[in-house]
């Protein structure tokens, strides 16, 4: 089941069913990262065993974008070229991000300030007048 508003990514493209020698497998599982190798005779639609959620996952196909969306109301679903590829859905928030650079700032201030503490007190202090 998909619906109307991602129709359209499937409505031109001849999608026939699955041959006998298409697959694809999950090779890698972590959190944040799922990989999956897939070999098909044609293009194909795939659904995914996880849930759908578009705010900050991302496909990519061979290492170069690709779009996924729902199906089954719950599910992911993309449209898998033909041949043998890598598939990987990374999760990649720019808020994870931003996060992740602000803690370096912080981090890097708090260690500048503790190297200006320790070296205030390892230099022998100024003669007061």
């Amino acid at each position: 089941v998909i619906r109307e508003q991602f129709a359209h990514l499937v409505r031109d493209r001849s999608l026939a069913p699955p041959s006998a020698g298409d697959s694809i497998r999950l090779t890698s599982y972590a959190p944040g990262r799922l990989e999956y190798r897939s070999s098909t005779a044609g293009e194909r639609l795939a659904v995914f065993s996880e849930v759908y959620y578009p705010h900050g996952w991302q496909v990519t196909v061979d290492g170069r974008p690709a779009g996924h969306f729902r199906v089954d109301y719950i599910l992911r679903g993309m449209v898998v070229p033909a041949g043998k590829h890598l598939i990987a859905f990374h999760f990649a928030p720019p808020s994870i991000r931003a996060g992740a650079r602000i803690s370096t700032i912080c981090s890097g201030v708090l260690l500048a300030a503790l190297l200006a503490l320790a070296i205030g007190r390892v230099i022998p202090g100024r003669k007061k007048i």
